[in-house]
């Protein structure tokens, strides 16, 4: 943790949050404005940095392929045709953002989904992007529901009620086992994150 905390001295951090309005809706009760706030809140708790977040949503009476329009001030909603459409163009934009990430050396990205799961064939395609960040040492986070069942992943997981409210990620746990899914290409361990 020592080494992570360092690192995160070390660089300047950015997170860029992907959020998929058609797949998580606020719920009753929650504005756009609060969603901001705590999401951002939420993320620099955890010592990631500013905080850039892009809202994904259907194209409604648009002809255009993408329709862009604002969501909040400080948030842009992109609309496509379809899920896949929109799935696909996040995950375009966060390889985007990892290449360009190069002329930034200084810079450390991360980058947060929040997104359902997919169709087997699509979330295989998201499942590989993620390895192939993580392996390039960006850290990604996921959002889950709060009824899904999640004992353990790769990458630290936020509930989407606890994420709306400014709570922190499920908590992680170390594992002690030294099987593929818990080192990377260097062989370093990684930590898993288990629910509480």
């Amino acid at each position: 943790m020592e080494i992570e905390e360092e690192r995160r001295r070390f660089y300047d951090t950015k997170t860029f949050v992907y959020w998929d309005i058609e797949d998580y809706p606020l719920p009753e009760g929650y504005t756009v404005d609060s969603f901001y706030e705590n999401v951002k809140s939420s993320i620099k708790n955890q010592g990631y940095g500013d905080v850039r977040i892009l809202a994904y949503g259907d194209r409604k009476h648009s002809s255009r392929s993408v329709h862009v329009e604002s969501l909040h001030p400080k948030i842009p909603l992109f609309r496509l045709g379809c899920r896949y459409g929109r799935h696909t163009n996040i995950l375009l934009s966060m390889l985007s953002n990892a290449r360009m990430d190069v002329l930034r050396p200084r810079t450390k990205l991360n980058f947060m989904l929040i997104i359902k799961d997919m169709p087997e064939e699509d979330e295989t395609e998201v499942v590989s992007i993620v390895r192939f960040l993580r392996r390039r040492h960006y850290d990604v986070f996921l959002v889950v529901a709060d009824e899904d069942d999640h004992d353990q992943s790769e990458v630290p997981l936020w509930r989407w009620k606890s994420l709306l409210n400014g709570g922190g990620p499920i908590s992680p746990v170390t594992s002690e086992e030294d099987d593929d899914d818990t080192s990377d290409d260097e062989g370093r361990s990684r930590k898993r994150y288990k629910g509480n």
